[in-house]
């Protein structure tokens, strides 16, 4: 598969994850917002937008694919600014409240999302 269809394939895997958080959580507003900027970000620069994902999911890749949902609950593993941190206090509050199921199609998500931008990448 060529770049072109791998970025397509990755924004709309993205789209779609998002997609499925916000129906797992409506009432939350910063998914949608979150959704929103983003596919503003894809739309103007995709490639961006994947090679932020990969260089920030990178450090966790194996928790990533260990499925080790403690270290991600736990903030002080991540080097963030006051915002992002904000963000991921929310982040973290929503999977906490979740299933194990959710928390399964979570992690299969950021995985498929993580190999598809590292072949992209590099």
């Amino acid at each position: 598969m060529d770049s072109v269809h791998l970025i397509k394939a990755f924004v709309s895997l993205l789209d779609k994850f998002l997609g499925d958080i916000e129906q797992a959580f409506p009432g939350e507003r910063e998914i949608k917002m979150t959704r929103t900027s983003l596919k503003m970000a894809t739309s103007v620069n995709p490639r961006m937008v994947i090679e932020e994902f990969v260089s920030y999911i990178s450090p966790y890749s194996e928790q990533l694919f260990n499925k080790d949902h403690h270290f991600f609950m736990d903030i002080s593993n991540f080097d963030l600014d006051k915002s992002t941190l904000m963000k991921g206090l929310k982040i973290i509050d929503l999977l906490k409240d979740t299933t194990d199921e959710n928390r399964e199609i979570i992690f299969k998500y950021m995985q498929n999302l993580y190999k598809l931008g590292l072949k992209i990448v590099k």
